[in-house]
């Protein structure tokens, strides 16, 4: 009876200090609003603009042979080593005392220290949306905002914390040593920031003042009160409760309210598809990228597993469905050649020859597709192909309802009804905007700026398209209605581009998932104006590049990768029900439905458009 006078003012403490927590990293979030205002500006534009392009344009010129790769690796090798290091520690102390009870304070101190600042940077890069320094001047490709830098951040924010708890186990005379190395690793991490080009001066600079602050708040409020509780299991339960209750504050918060505005935004992604796409767009491509290249390597489309993904007879389904024999046609001839030109001997079911899609009515042939095997090497590799009349067709760039961003555009996000009986087909656009490294414009409002040198889609007025760099081959002209840019070209001088095999320095994507066999799809133009898309799995860059040169391209670019994103439907107005369409996928094994872009889409897409 005694107890509960106790427990309850425990706990009315406990509840105390959660609010504390709190309300010191608002505090913390306040005064970087305060700094990010008065140093960064919105967007970047704010008094250390020309400072910070300055210290970027040297570093850019000034970055010695090497000095990329070691600041890469360096530093989070070294807070590897710190943290097998205070995690030993912790063991140690766990046997020395044969219970979690004494080492629990520092537990809750790193994980406060960790997801506090994680959350206070998620909060800071969202209000500042600050973009990156150009990427002519950094040395790898890092995608999500800049201000401030999560690596200085949390890195700041863990290394003052781990430091404390490291001198709280380890002997006065070697406390010395833990501070010089722990004030180390807080100048190498901003600095490799710099030096790899990815993020601004200031940045790293008020980034690692949050991640100290926070760092030295995160200790005080969890290791003094658990210390002078450990010894009282109740009461230690109490307060552990009340800091995780803490901690799922400070994450959730900010972090649960933007993953929730991501799985309601209008469109057909499927959960998988939207984390993954917040996730980038929070900063954390490189996490996603390290996933899906283990993913892609290890278990699924490998060239031993292509040709169960993108064989087009294994759902059962024939070549290109028609209702009426095809009347004689001539097969595209540039096309017809680039695959003949291959010498190679391929099955009946892949031989490349173009079949035309028939059109109800008698209407002229304007879609041709067919299959093939790009890489003798690799017998089980597939890939589909789609040759385009451009005389009797024209492209649509089609906004979606979050790429490349913004609302209002034309036919809101879909095909929209009165217009889908005129749309032959409709496949995936590019990249996510901010991994595309280009730009999108349609009808002269321009979603992202256009990029010079950039793989571009041109589309004018008049219906015809083009394919190549921006600024180089192809420009702006008063009869250009739509621009979509991707990356770099692929395919030029109708021969692929020489580094595709390597990516070193990062022109079509991340490195190592541009090499991986995957789902790829990639958009070129033949000699005679034509568009040809290719797609297929377990593709790496170099096939794709390969395949729709064999396809007759003289220029192409790639596409979106991966097989929640590659899409190429087919449509044909449906006799029973005028006004309606039947679709179907190109490839049968496509993940999205054939009804994908019947319905708003959250990415851009192409639609092929028969002008009769």
């Amino acid at each position: 009876m005694r107890g509960r006078p106790g427990a309850a003012a425990e706990a009315t403490a406990a509840a105390k200090r959660t609010l504390l927590a709190a309300a010191t990293w608002a505090l913390i979030v306040l005064a970087g609003l305060v700094a990010g205002y008065l140093v960064v500006g919105p967007a970047g534009h704010g008094a250390s603009r020309g400072t910070d392009l300055s210290i970027a344009r040297w570093l850019g010129t000034h970055r010695p042979v090497g000095a990329a790769g070691a600041a890469g690796v360096l530093p989070d090798a070294l807070l590897l080593v710190a943290g097998i290091g205070v995690a030993l520690l912790v063991a140690r102390a766990v046997r020395r005392h044969r219970s979690v009870a004494p080492i629990a304070a520092d537990v809750a101190s790193l994980g406060l220290a960790a997801v506090g600042s994680y959350a206070l940077v998620e909060v800071l890069k969202v209000v500042f949306a600050r973009p990156r320094p150009p990427r002519a001047l950094a040395a790898v490709r890092d995608t999500g905002f800049a201000f401030p830098s999560a690596h200085t951040t949390v890195g700041a924010a863990l290394i003052v914390t781990a430091a404390i708890v490291a001198c709280r186990h380890l002997p006065r005379r070697v406390h010395r040593s833990v501070v010089a190395a722990s004030g180390a690793l807080l100048v190498l991490v901003p600095l490799s920031r710099l030096a790899l080009g990815v993020h601004w001066m200031t940045d790293v600079v008020i980034g690692s003042m949050l991640g100290i602050g926070w760092g030295l708040a995160s200790c005080r409020l969890a290791l003094r009160p658990l210390d002078a509780a450990r010894r009282t299991s109740s009461v230690l339960r109490r307060r552990l409760v009340c800091a995780g209750v803490a901690v799922v504050v400070l994450l959730f918060v900010p972090v649960g309210w933007s993953y929730s505005r991501a799985l309601s935004y209008p469109g057909s992604a499927d959960v998988g598809t939207r984390t993954t796409d917040w996730l980038r767009s929070e900063g954390a491509g490189s996490l996603v990228d390290w996933i899906e290249n283990f993913w892609y390597a290890r278990t699924t489309i490998g060239p031993a597993k292509a040709s169960e993904a993108s064989h087009p007879f294994r759902a059962g389904v024939a070549r290109p469905a028609t209702r009426n024999q095809p009347r004689p046609v001539a097969v595209p001839p540039a096309t017809a050649v680039g695959l003949r030109a291959q010498g190679r001997n391929l099955a009946s079911a892949f031989d490349g020859k173009w079949a035309p899609v028939v059109r109800p009515g008698g209407l002229p042939t304007a879609l041709y597709t067919t299959y093939w095997r790009p890489d003798p090497t690799q017998p089980d590799i597939v890939v589909a192909g789609m040759w385009i009349d451009r005389s009797q067709t024209h492209p649509k760039l089609v906004a979606g309802t979050k790429e490349p961003g913004g609302s209002g555009w034309p036919w809101g996000a879909e095909i929209p009804p009165q217009l889908r009986t005129q749309v032959l087909a409709a496949f995936n656009g590019g990249f996510r905007m901010k991994d595309a490294n280009g730009g999108f414009e349609v009808d002269g409002r321009v979603a992202v700026p256009l990029r010079v040198g950039a793989a571009s889609l041109v589309i004018s007025r008049d219906g015809t398209a083009r394919i190549g760099r921006w600024g180089i081959d192809v420009g702006r002209d008063p009869t250009v209605v739509g621009v979509r840019q991707n990356l770099q070209l692929i395919v030029d001088g109708g021969h692929p581009v020489p580094g595709l095999d390597q990516n070193a320095d990062g022109a079509w994507g991340t490195s190592h998932v541009q090499l991986e066999h995957t789902w790829r799809s990639a958009l070129g133009v033949d000699a005679h104006g034509n568009l040809v898309y290719v797609a297929g799995a377990g593709l790496n860059l170099q096939t794709l590049a390969t395949a729709i040169t064999q396809a007759g391209a003289v220029r192409a670019m790639e596409l979106d990768i991966h097989d929640p994103v590659v899409t190429c439907n087919l449509y044909e107005p449906d006799p029973a029900h005028p006004g309606s369409v039947i679709a179907r996928k190109l490839i049968p094994t496509m993940q999205r439905p054939a009804t994908r872009y019947l319905q708003p889409d959250q990415r851009d897409f192409i639609a092929i458009v028969a002008d009769r």
